[in-house]
């Protein structure tokens, strides 16, 4: 029996702004306003690692079949933040299976939001309840970890009051913006 059902709320919550935000697995039906999203984003060139490609809906469906195809193995979470209908953020946490065996407790955490939604504690909620679904869901969680660029001090603050701590830095790992950054890394151990 699987925990996932397309469609499925996880949790809802309210913004410091007192928008209702809504948290759920994705569905078919999402397809074209995550790649709307996901290329909106990557116009933006912010902290991520994508830096203005843009993704065509068969790309994007073929990551979605993707991820569904992890999230029935147990091996991920992919989950989407709403406020009203408006898809404004994503978040995954994927097993990671690049050490075999060894790292099968090891997942690694991504998330984004949409610009105009930052600063309102939504990625702080949509985290805590992704990862809340992850414990309950994937066997063998034991350790979250996740990179960020250096300067992304929000984005640090965030995880540390989420129970992250740094664990290494890599020089220059990261180019953006004509300039190469610091990338920062992070662990939570549960």
């Amino acid at each position: 029996m699987t925990y996932f059902k397309p469609g499925k709320i996880i949790a809802k919550f309210e913004s410091k702004n007192n928008l209702p935000v809504t948290v759920r697995y994705p569905k078919w039906s999402d397809l074209e306003q995550m790649t709307d999203y996901i290329n909106e984003i990557s116009l933006e060139d912010t902290f991520l690692t994508m830096s203005g490609e843009q993704y065509t809906l068969n790309q994007e469906a073929g990551f979605l079949g993707s991820k569904f195809a992890e999230i029935e193995a147990q091996n991920s979470i992919l989950s989407l933040a709403f406020v009203g209908d408006e898809f404004i953020g994503i978040c995954n946490i994927d097993r990671d299976l690049s050490q075999r065996t060894r790292g099968y407790h090891r997942f690694k955490l991504g998330l984004s939001i949409k610009q105009q939604y930052r600063g309102q504690g939504i990625g702080e909620g949509f985290a805590k309840v992704s990862i809340q679904e992850a414990q309950e869901f994937l066997p063998n969680f034991k350790i979250l970890i996740l990179d960020l660029f250096a300067e992304n001090i929000a984005a640090f603050k965030t995880y540390q009051k989420l129970g992250f701590e740094k664990v290494g830095l890599i020089k220059n790992a990261l180019y953006r913006q004509g300039k190469y950054s610091d990338q920062l890394l992070m662990a939570k151990y549960l």
